[in-house]
């Protein structure tokens, strides 16, 4: 029997049983068939990659990944299409900043509006929260000295929007946002347009 014969008869055998070889046997069967264009039949480490994905997401990428599970001959195959889906859908960890930040925004608007102050200024105290933590906890974890910068980044923006938005609404609320954008029917601007 020549040798590519036997890596065939190798390989046809790790996919009939591949629970009783180690994952070292396992590499070397996958490079064989990595080598040779056989199918191999991979392992799936989906429960696990999704699980660490979802965690590392949620801390903003602080675990290694060098930790991450590796799947048998997914250095010569890639991740198979069910690990590729656990880690897509495992990237709503990334929604873990979005909520802190738009939390601490609602608390600080709450807080403003305790404090008798107007709504644009309370858009404004509520924006600049809200942004600063949304832009500034992602990075935080992956480049501490670069997240001051972006929360400051964040708490302009946030703080124009909020304010601006409040101002815009006013205490008319949402009629005057709808007479804003149609000044013709607007008591408040009067006739600023130009009659069709």
């Amino acid at each position: 029997m020549n040798p590519e014969q036997q890596a065939r008869g190798i390989v046809a055998r790790y996919n009939q049983d591949p629970k009783q070889y180690t994952d070292s046997q396992a590499k070397q069967i996958a490079f064989l068939a990595y080598r040779l264009n056989l199918p191999f039949k991979p392992e799936s480490k989906a429960l696990e990659k999704f699980a660490f994905d979802i965690v590392d997401n949620a801390l903003f990428g602080l675990l290694p990944d060098s930790t991450r599970p590796v799947s048998r001959g997914e250095e010569f195959f890639g991740e198979t299409s069910s690990e590729s889906a656990a880690r897509n859908v495992a990237n709503i960890g990334y929604l873990a900043p979005l909520l802190a930040g738009g939390g601490a925004g609602f608390l600080a608007q709450s807080v403003a509006k305790g404090a008798g102050m107007g709504l644009a200024a309370r858009g404004a105290i509520g924006g600049a929260v809200g942004g600063a933590g949304i832009y500034g906890l992602p990075d935080f974890a992956e480049d501490p000295s670069a997240a001051a910068g972006r929360a400051l980044e964040g708490a302009l923006l946030g703080g124009i929007t909020g304010g601006v938005g409040g101002a815009y609404l006013g205490p008319a609320g949402n009629k005057g946002f709808l007479n804003m954008l149609s000044p013709r029917m607007s008591p408040n601007i009067g006739n600023v347009g130009v009659a069709l």
